[in-house]
């Protein structure tokens, strides 16, 4: 990290270090049975390591820099709904925040006022890749519900807060670049978003957003933020959306965009032109995807949120949709995913996962376990923006 910014706290004593068919995760050492098969990834069971007085709050966000710095953009204290199940308690919150019509008006003010106030600790924490430490923070007082983190390939950190319905362009050193969208105002035209969920940024620059609770549809924007087209709309055919929840793009600047409540990931040229989607029962249910270093893209399975048969999972795929591993499983012990909300892939092919409710936890997956081999890496050619 370098530079200087107002609200940005720094720790400088602290270095920063140079399926199913698959069973769960485990932290190391392992074990299994003489002759088990091993899981594709092992957890890293020694990861994070947090100041005693920092209290991670739901981590709804994850990105990696250049130098592999991890940044997780959590809600901090912030707790709405105090409903006894995670299923009554998102069922609330989204039906509180998204619903329509008068009759769901009490509803509405009752998650307006609960989302009103912004977030009094730092937000936007960088934790060192290897040890898991602190290396910096900023976001107090900025911030309603976190949601979506990204990185470009300048390593600018981008984010959406679904309650101020804005997108945010910040330097690592937190200063404030550039503003989509006006504060808590919610609409569907080139200058408002409605629940705004995550951000991808091309080699040229082109902004995407998927604009997620409300709209179900993704905008694009130049590299200075003006409006460019948006394609989309509520519904389960081809280039419709019902809750795009996460994006990531390749380096053939393909679009791979999570479209959870369809239960599958859509493929769009940087135009918004459909190529193909991935789905199938053994691809789940996904709400974040991303891309490797060699070109594999990963994504997460956060289940059906049903409590009589809950689910969640790791993929590894091909570009194409084939499934190379899956890993890890629905539980509360290290290793398994009670909530899982978004990953993010180091330049190591490490996986990076953030969790929300109850679980309010980043977990690290350590490849090389066993189970599949990796593709080698392609030739020199523009990486993946994040």
């Amino acid at each position: 990290m370098s530079g200087r910014s107002n609200g940005l706290r720094r720790w400088p004593a602290l270095i920063l270090a140079a399926a199913w068919a698959l069973p769960q995760a485990a932290a190391e050492p392992r074990s299994d049975p003489p002759g088990a098969p091993k899981p594709a990834y092992c957890l890293a069971a020694d990861w994070p390591n947090l100041p005693e007085d920092l209290e991670l709050g739901q981590a709804a966000g994850l990105g990696i820099d250049s130098h592999d710095v991890v940044y997780v953009f959590h809600r901090g204290e912030r707790s709405w709904v105090a409903a006894p199940s995670l299923v009554a308690r998102v069922r609330a919150l989204w039906a509180g925040l998204f619903a329509e019509g008068p009759e769901h008006e009490t509803e509405r003010e009752t998650a307006r006022e609960t989302a009103r106030e912004t977030i009094a600790q730092d937000t936007i924490l960088a934790l060192d890749p290897a040890t898991g430490e602190l290396l910096a923070s900023f976001g107090a007082g900025r911030f309603r519900i976190p949601h979506g983190l990204t990185l470009d390939g300048d390593d600018n950190i981008w984010v959406t807060d679904v309650g101020l319905h804005q997108v945010f362009k910040f330097s690592r050193d937190g200063a404030l670049l550039l503003t989509l969208g006006e504060a808590g105002r919610a609409g569907d035209d080139r200058t408002h978003f409605d629940g705004p969920t995550d951000v991808a940024v091309a080699a040229d620059g082109a902004i995407y957003v998927t604009d997620g609770y409300g709209n179900a549809r993704v905008v694009k924007f130049s590299p200075e933020g003006a409006y460019l087209m948006a394609w989309g709309g509520r519904g389960a055919a081809p280039g419709q959306f019902n809750l795009p929840h996460g994006i990531a793009i390749d380096a053939r600047g393909q679009l791979y965009v999570a479209d959870r409540g369809n239960a599958r990931i859509q493929v769009f040229d940087g135009a918004g032109r459909f190529l193909r989607q991935i789905a199938g029962p053994e691809i789940g249910r996904p709400w974040a995807v991303d891309l490797g270093p060699d070109g594999t893209l990963y994504a997460l399975d956060g289940g059906d949120q049903n409590a009589a048969t809950p689910r969640s999972g790791l993929l590894a795929l091909t570009p194409e949709g084939e499934v190379l591993a899956r890993w890890s499983g629905y539980g509360t012990e290290p290793g398994s995913l009670v909530w899982p909300h978004d990953l993010a892939v180091s330049s190591r092919s490490e996986v990076f996962v953030g969790e929300v409710l109850d679980a309010n936890r980043v977990q690290k997956f350590k490849p090389g376990c066993g189970g599949w081999a990796q593709r080698p890496a392609p030739g020199p050619s523009p990486g993946p923006s994040r």
